[in-house]
């Protein structure tokens, strides 16, 4: 009986240590700088330590001379935002014990961004098996005969309050006001929306 209720308790520990190490300050310091902008591990610190200690953002640098500020930190959220266009962000997001997702989103000025999913040793995963882009067909009426103009420009965001994800279509952006008035009759919607289950989005 000793025995059993022995390895029930370093069962019990070894999940809450599991937890205590999952946090987004430790995925951030351990997130390779070819992902987190090339910012330093010192810079890295000095970001997470004065928003959430002393509740106010500041701006680094990383190598490039680039500013980089946190807009938000929760305990599995952390939303960057690079240069002089705050559109341009990265969002690192702690899905599980063992999943990490980066949205990483440039605008040019057209917001099109990229969804990763990583371990928490950050080798990348197949993204298929974690999220399935909605079609076009989600977005227009009648694929079959839609004008050839329309390019895909599709931008993430993640809401760390309701664990939402939403997929928006800046297609439209792309064009001129001729063009959009030819495809503004086939849109139906501009976002799609997805819900982590705790296996995929």
């Amino acid at each position: 009986m000793n025995r059993i209720l022995s390895l029930s308790l370093v069962a019990v520990l070894s999940i809450l240590s599991l937890s205590a190490n999952n946090n987004i300050k430790d995925a951030f310091m351990s997130m390779p700088t070819s992902i987190s902008y090339d910012i330093s591990s010192v810079n890295k610190t000095e970001l997470i330590a004065t928003y959430k200690y002393e509740k106010k953002a500041i701006s680094v640098k990383n190598k490039f001379e680039e500013d980089i500020i946190i807009e938000n930190l929760t305990d599995d959220y952390l939303l960057l935002s690079r240069g002089t266009n705050s559109n341009n962000s990265l969002q690192l997001i702690i899905l599980s014990a063992s999943i990490y997702c980066v949205i990483n989103t440039v605008c040019g000025p057209i917001c099109d961004s990229n969804i990763e999913f990583y371990n928490t040793s950050w080798h990348k995963l197949n993204s298929d098996k974690f999220i399935a882009l909605a079609p076009l067909s989600s977005f227009v009426n009648n694929t079959e005969n839609f004008p050839e103009l329309f390019i895909p420009f599709y931008q993430f965001t993640y809401n760390p309050n309701n664990k939402v994800l939403t997929l928006k279509n800046n297609s439209l952006q792309y064009l001129g006001l001729e063009d959009q008035k030819k495809i503004e009759p086939y849109v139906k919607t501009e976002t799609v929306e997805y819900l982590w289950n705790g296996e995929r989005f």
